[in-house]
């Protein structure tokens, strides 16, 4: 009898394991697109993004989707098998049904808050028109980084074979960009994801004439090799046909930020107007204006568009991201410091998150605080690279500012030790002998 009974609670576990193992949809298209990416030799995974995107290859999202469900329902299995496991041997009998209760009810919960936090339709609705637009212009694609993350579940075979460290270095240099083309010419360039990382890359194909701009949506930018009709922004009342109000604007909104990276300035600003009549409080068609408001120059709008938003979401990084960048612009870094630092409390690996804290806190005169965010970023950051020097100079500006003056000096040594430019290291050279020249003399 104690058997039968204890084999039924494990089934009503194992039960409430299930109402749990939804959670393993949120983020399954970006555990496929990094699998992918890994798969092909792009960039070091995980073994589970590994294997998911093995099952995205044999069954689809089923397949993916069984991989990313395994350990999440094992660990829910194991947890309240060991509960219930407990409860038996100190004779915790009464309890056992509240804990199955309370384990299902949590499950449920995230269940259902995971469902409200899977990916905006209108996210696949624009990068299917991107893909449709690329599929009419044959030829290898060249797609930033994290373009390929967004692309690579819908279309593997658009996203070649260069590795992402590879593809850093030629957006961050024309001519390295140059070079790689004509060994191997591209018939077009896909930027998406966060396009921000490929701007510099983005000005020079603007200003190239054998390349002009030809599609743009909330996907991305679309360049291509040819001497054809440079785009032109379609009207508003175009964009997301058929869509519901809300996923129009949403899209409407997320078109306009893409208009603002190709410099449609104009277009960009009348779009998200557009988008603001369509839906008023929708949070991320406010983060949008407050996006583009900000890149154009109008802190104040962007201030108080991106307040608006968080009076809807306030767990809208986006928004709290704009806000503490408005802040900083409009004069009030205590204030600009302190919502970046939700930020990185938030997403405590956010590179653009923890430099807008270390900038806000410089400002707001918190050494301290630069320096954690500082030290965050040289983990992040591959040594030896021209990215952890200039993070050290910071760094060694922070502790001289402390009165620190090892630290400082330690800091700014390292910094040396990477590729600089000649001004850099110039100036280093010359922080270093005022750190040197202030430091009190020791006694003899």
């Amino acid at each position: 009898m104690v058997k039968s009974r204890t084999l039924i609670l494990i089934w009503i576990v194992f039960a409430a394991a299930l109402l749990a193992a939804p959670e393993f949809l949120i983020g399954l298209f970006g555990h496929v697109a990094v699998g992918l990416a890994g798969r092909a030799g792009l960039v070091d995974v995980g073994l589970l993004d590994r294997l998911t995107a093995d099952g995205f290859v044999l069954a689809g999202w089923l397949g993916a989707g069984f991989v990313q469900f395994v350990p999440v329902a094992l660990m829910w299995l194991a947890g309240l098998c060991a509960g219930v496991w407990l409860a038996s041997k100190f004779r915790l009998g009464r309890w056992v049904p509240l804990v199955l209760v309370v384990a299902t009810g949590v499950g449920a919960w995230r269940t259902i808050t995971g469902a409200m936090r899977v990916e905006d339709p209108t996210v696949q609705f624009a990068r299917q028109e991107m893909l449709d637009e690329i599929h009419t212009r044959p030829g290898p694609v060249f797609i930033n980084p994290s373009g390929v993350l967004d692309f690579a579940p819908l279309a593997p075979e658009i996203v070649g074979s260069v590795p992402f460290k590879e593809r850093y270095e030629r957006l961050a240099s024309v001519s390295r960009w140059r070079e790689a083309e004509r060994g191997e010419p591209s018939a077009s360039v896909l930027f998406a994801g966060r396009v921000a990382e490929a701007r510099g890359m983005i000005e020079h194909l603007l200003a190239s004439p054998d390349w002009r701009l030809a599609f743009v949506n909330g996907a991305g930018l679309l360049f291509v090799r040819d001497r054809g009709p440079d785009f032109v922004p379609r009207a508003p009342a175009e964009i997301g046909t058929g869509l519901p109000v809300e996923q129009r604007a949403r899209l409407m909104a997320a078109t306009a930020l893409r208009y603002e990276d190709a410099g449609l300035r104009t277009a960009a600003r009348g779009l998200s107007n557009s988008a603001m009549d369509l839906a008023p409080e929708d949070p991320q068609v406010l983060a949008a204006a407050a996006s583009i408001a900000a890149s154009q120059g109008r802190w104040e709008r962007a201030r108080s568009l991106a307040e608006r938003a968080l009076k809807v979401d306030p767990n809208s990084s986006s928004a709290r991201f704009l806000l503490a960048s408005a802040e900083l612009q409009v004069g009030s870094p205590a204030k600009a410091s302190e919502e970046a630092a939700r930020l990185v409390r938030r997403s405590p690996r956010d590179v653009q998150a923890l430099w807008l804290h270390a900038r806000a806190a410089r400002a707001a005169r918190d050494p301290m605080s630069e320096i954690a965010s500082l030290e965050r970023l040289l983990a992040l950051s591959e040594p030896g690279t021209v990215e952890a020097g200039r993070i050290q100079i910071f760094l060694g500006q922070a502790w001289a500012q402390r009165g620190f003056p090892d630290q400082s000096l330690g800091a700014y040594r390292a910094a040396l030790a990477t590729p600089l430019t000649e001004a850099e290291s110039s100036e280093v050279r010359q922080a270093i002998e005022t750190v040197e020249s202030n430091r009190l003399p020791t006694g003899g």
